[in-house]
């Protein structure tokens, strides 16, 4: 059974693109055709070096629609980093990562990462802003949390961002520390079994590689 020691969950409105940076960031492509809503979730980990040593990030990409919130917060357990996706183009999309916050707020103490998508069409003008960004940063550097604009077709931020993840939790002296007390207590694990008995199996992505929640 694989331990995790950075535990992520991709949160944000229905299509605003947190799919999209999954598959860039895990599997290096772009999907134009890709318009499947994620339903419940899907799961990958990676090994990636921080600090001198190697550290197993598991990502989770969570259901953006409404009708999925009561599903999505059980994933919260023992999460590390938060990344908070939204679409500039879509003003909704960015009052539902203030809705995020204030849920995540009420469940866990993780760090937050603001995450603008769709870089690539803004850039080029083929979409426009909605949101007023300036209010997007101030409202980053209120709560803690670091701020990136990614392009998924690009690929433009998507790993920076998760290297970033990676780093801020390896120099923490905190996270370390809460780190080697959950692997002495060896309390954090849930089988795919025990997820299957808490959730229908048709919110599980038959694809997903998931072993623990």
């Amino acid at each position: 059974m694989t331990f995790i020691d950075i535990k992520v969950i991709l949160l944000g409105d229905v299509s605003v693109g947190k799919t999209s940076i999954f598959i860039r960031f895990f599997d290096s492509k772009w999907n134009r055709q890709y318009h499947q809503n994620t339903i419940g979730f899907v799961f990958k980990n990676i090994s990636m070096e921080a600090n001198g040593r190697n550290w197993n990030m598991g990502v989770w990409d969570t259901a953006g629609s409404e009708r999925f919130e009561a599903l999505t917060t059980m994933y919260y357990r023992n999460t590390t980093c938060a990344i908070l996706c939204f679409d500039p183009s879509v003003s909704k999309s960015w009052d539902r990562v203030q809705f995020w916050h204030s849920e995540l707020k009420k469940h866990i103490d993780c760090k937050i990462y603001i995450c603008a998508t769709k870089k690539d069409l803004l850039d080029l003008g083929e979409i426009t802003y909605a949101v007023d960004m300036a209010l997007v940063t101030k409202f980053a550097d209120e709560i803690g949390a670091v701020y990136f604009h990614v392009s998924s077709k690009s690929g433009e931020n998507v790993d920076k961002l998760f290297k970033k993840i990676v780093d801020d939790c390896a120099n923490d002296p905190e996270y370390i520390k809460e780190l080697s007390q959950r692997i002495c207590q060896n309390n954090e694990i849930v089988t795919y079994s025990e997820l299957r008995e808490k959730i229908s199996d048709k919110y599980i992505r038959s694809d997903t590689c998931c072993s623990i929640l």
